[in-house]
């Protein structure tokens, strides 16, 4: 790792004094860089990668290789490094790198708000076992009737602990529970009565109307995450 970051501070400086112009290259988003499209683990090793390809790219620059050539816009002589190109690819990964990293950042953050109250070996636990009443179809997903008894307040807070949960370890292990499922949101319904998933994607909102509806009186632990995450 200490390696990998020296090798990294030495490309930016090499950018930073080379004098090749980026005037012609534009900033790029990394495929799979939102935090929801990959685990905590994966976002790293993602960064990791990038900056490997940086360091195959800025290897290939070579300052020596100047060219002089008229510059008809100066009316004089310019000069022109073809190598210089190398160096913008290498920019562009180790911006890549960053953006997994961040995207890595915000997944642990989230995690860390969402769970402050609740200790590793529950956070893995679906609170949907046992408290699903019946469910309902709303506009972007599910209205969720808790059991008599059952206190709105703790699932919510708990369920939406999971779905950071989930998120930061890539929705492993759960491919039945709707909270499992990228870029949905939980909240209570205006009137405070019942539990809302929802989401603007119309997949997802046939993924958890068919998930929550599987869950009304499952009493098991089906739902259960793997519970061998390791704490960041």
């Amino acid at each position: 790792m200490k390696r990998t970051m020296k090798r990294t501070i030495e490309i930016i400086t090499l950018i930073a004094v080379s004098g090749v112009m980026f005037v012609t290259s534009c900033a790029t988003t990394a495929t799979g860089s939102r935090p929801d499209d990959m685990s905590y683990d994966e976002h790293l090793a993602a960064a990791e990668l990038e900056k490997e390809k940086a360091k195959v790219q800025a290897d290939k620059y070579d300052p020596k290789a100047v060219y002089t050539t008229p510059d008809w816009r100066q009316g004089g002589i310019g000069q022109y490094n073809p190598t210089g190109k190398y160096l913008v690819e290498a920019k562009q990964h180790l911006e890549h790198a960053k953006q997994h990293e961040a995207a890595a950042t915000q997944l642990k953050a989230f995690e860390e708000q969402e769970c402050g109250l609740f200790p590793p070996q529950t956070r893995s636990k679906c609170p949907l076992i046992g408290t699903v009443e019946s469910v309902e179809p709303i506009d972007g997903g599910v209205a969720i009737h808790l059991k008599e008894g059952v206190s709105l307040d703790a699932v919510e807070a708990h369920s939406r602990c999971h779905v950071a949960f989930g998120n930061k370890y890539g929705r492993k292990g759960m491919s039945g529970c709707p909270l499992y499922l990228k870029d949905i949101t939980v909240s209570k319904s205006p009137d405070g009565k019942v539990l809302r998933i929802t989401s603007s994607d119309a997949d997802v909102v046939e993924s958890i109307r068919k998930r929550a509806e599987a869950h009304v009186g499952l009493e098991d632990e089906t739902c259960h995450a793997q519970e061998n995450h390791d704490e960041q």
